[in-house]
């Protein structure tokens, strides 16, 4: 018998040919070994699911036992075939298209078995015509694919060649919705290959995740090698950002004015398929999501804002607390002339703020925050009652809008209490003078609290940017190079306290991750640890090192940068700190600031600030 006789572009052969592989395998067998004979070997391949016989034709379906080609060159031949012999039989002028693609988690160490596909259609097969009492005829099955006709759906289940993946094509009718058509299609066969492949006879132990598929690319039955899919959480995470992205883009005053549509309408993009599509094309992200995938992101947005409020919430209070102890009543209230003698171009009325007015600016951003958490709460209550998910999409998209406006405002008025405690003096913010000090080595490293000052080394002071978004260090600021001295070593001491003050207060109120601080600054968890480590000191250290020394000390630091840069830089602040002068429209905001220049873009777009 040659070679050429034994295979199959499509799994089948003929009685005969099944009947002369059964004879082969068993002349294969020990001698003497009794009890199997074709019809009890024929048996277990059926309940195996291994193969199955169409009462029909006597053909034999077992794609796992027969070579697909006779050799190498015909390869590309059965491929077009394969491809070819797919087709949407029901198409309309009105068919819409979808497709999933169920994939290895891991491509490098995961892949699916030879014989996994193969044994899912033959299991698909046999439950939907004996529990679901499907036609025979309306299941269809081939070498590489499995095709379906189910409830007006046209369904092509089909294995890719690296055994990586499995792709699910539906073609559903104007009759069907898209979420319908998606419940459908995860229920009846998605769910069931999961499934499948963590049972003993798929592939236990292969992780399985979900991806969605071009939609052009299902409609034209592009050859799954070369469709175009995308991961859904990877998607999602695209769409997130997206989102953020316009929401920093749009003016605070005209936030709800702004159409919640244009926040949804992020698009994918998907590359040309060289010998198929020469364009690049574009689709909507919320036409690919689920739409509880689209409410999934729109809830994490949400989430991450509501959890930025209660950090603002937690750290105000941290805040207040440390003003009380920094500040009480007629204690560490200097004067000018306890200060050394440097000239101050913009004298202060006053250096320390009464324990009064403390407890005022502090309790009033407290209940700021409150009465933000209350109307969020009131949004809550509003869509715990509506079933529809477009409907809960448009309140969840409106608490986005007004936390957004909000946030902003309410955290700056936060850093404004930091800066109190950092000594940060009304003189200066009237000279809008740069408020974000640090100090690095030479190589850029954070200088830590616990490291040594030795004279003679070389640090540089740097200024960080001064967003209403959340400050942070400005990539690649060349900074301004110090050498140690006797004289100086104290007042940059003080300085690297006041930036890790600033970075603790953040940190404290669960903060670093919203203002995205691990990514901007150097060393990040070294030197988180280093900041955390204040919250083991007894009470009286952490107060000792919050405060930074007294007013005075802490006056003189400020008074001491003044001296060092003012005369070196002149207007020269966007040429070594990067950093442009400018000013929010709205006070609350924090007035004058120190942006880079990315934020100074952003800022401008969504109409926020000025020169």
């Amino acid at each position: 018998m040659s070679r050429d006789s034994n295979t199959s572009k499509d799994g089948f052969v003929s009685e005969s040919v099944f009947a002369r592989l059964i004879e082969e395998f068993l002349r294969k067998q020990p001698r003497g070994q009794k009890g199997v004979n074709r019809e009890l070997l024929e048996k277990i391949l059926i309940n195996l699911d291994l193969c199955f016989k169409l009462e029909d034709t006597s053909q034999y379906f077992i794609p796992s036992f027969i070579p697909e080609h006779a050799s190498m060159e015909e390869h590309k031949h059965q491929e077009e075939a394969q491809v070819e012999s797919m087709s949407w039989t029901t198409r309309g002028e009105t068919s819409q298209f979808v497709g999933i693609r169920i994939q290895c988690q891991d491509g490098r160490t995961m892949s699916l078995t030879a014989a996994f596909f193969p044994c899912f259609q033959m299991f698909m097969r046999r439950k939907l015509i004996s529990e679901m009492h499907i036609s025979k005829e309306t299941v269809t099955c081939s070498r590489h694919y499995l095709r379906l006709f189910l409830d007006g759906h046209q369904i092509y289940v089909e294995q890719g060649r690296s055994h990586k993946y499995v792709d699910v094509l539906m073609l559903y009718s104007k009759h069907k919705s898209r979420e319908g058509a998606l419940k459908y299609l995860m229920k009846h066969i998605v769910q069931e290959l999961i499934s499948f492949c963590a049972s003993p006879k798929g592939c236990p132990g292969v992780a399985l995740v979900l991806g969605v598929i071009q939609t052009l690319c299902v409609e034209m039955l592009i050859p799954c090698h070369l469709r175009g899919a995308i991961l859904i959480e990877e998607l999602k995470s695209e769409f997130i950002l997206s989102i953020k992205d316009k929401l920093e883009d749009i003016p605070l005053d005209n936030l709800h004015s702004e159409k919640e549509e244009e926040l949804f309408n992020y698009e994918h993009c998907w590359l040309p398929i060289e010998g198929h599509m020469t364009d690049v094309v574009f689709e909507r992200a919320r036409d690919l999501l689920w739409k509880s995938d689209v409410e999934a992101v729109v809830n994490e947005i949400r989430d991450k804002q509501m959890q930025q409020l209660e950090s603002l919430r937690q750290a105000s209070n941290n805040v207040k607390n440390d003003l009380d102890h920094s500040y009480p009543a007629n204690e560490n209230m200097v004067s000018d002339s306890n200060l050394p003698h440097m000239k101050d171009p913009n004298p202060p009325s006053s250096i320390s703020w009464s324990s009064t007015s403390v407890e005022n600016c502090s309790t009033g951003l407290e209940n700021k925050i409150d009465q933000l958490l209350q109307m969020f709460h009131g949004f809550n209550e509003r869509f715990r009652s509506v079933e529809n998910i477009v409907q809960r999409l448009d309140i969840k998209m409106e608490q986005i809008l007004f936390l957004h406006q909000k946030l902003q405002p309410t955290w700056s008025a936060f850093m404004s209490e930091v800066d109190k405690i950092n000594g940060y003096s009304q003189s200066l913010r009237q000279a809008r003078f740069p408020k974000r000090p640090y100090v690095t080595d030479d190589v850029g490293s954070f200088y830590r609290m616990s490291a040594l000052l030795h004279v003679g080394t070389t640090v540089r002071l740097h200024l960080m940017c001064e967003s209403a978004i959340g400050f942070h260090p400005v990539k690649n600021q060349e900074g301004l190079k110090i050498r140690l001295d006797l004289e100086n070593c104290k007042w940059i001491r003080n300085i690297i306290d006041i930036s890790f003050k600033i970075i603790y207060y953040a940190v404290k109120g669960g903060l670093g991750a919203t203002l995205g601080l691990a990514a901007a600054v150097p060393d990040w968890q070294d030197l988180k640890s280093d900041v955390v480590r204040l919250d083991g000191l007894s009470v009286r250290d952490r107060r000792a090192i919050l405060k930074g020394g007294d007013n005075k000390e802490l006056r003189e630091a400020w008074l001491r940068i003044q001296q060092t840069l003012t005369p070196q830089l002149q207007d020269r602040y966007s040429a070594i700190f990067k950093l442009y002068q400018v000013k929010y429209v709205r006070l609350e905001l924090g007035g004058h600031a120190w942006v880079c220049e990315e934020c100074m873009i952003k800022g401008r777009r969504a109409g926020i600030l000025t020169y």
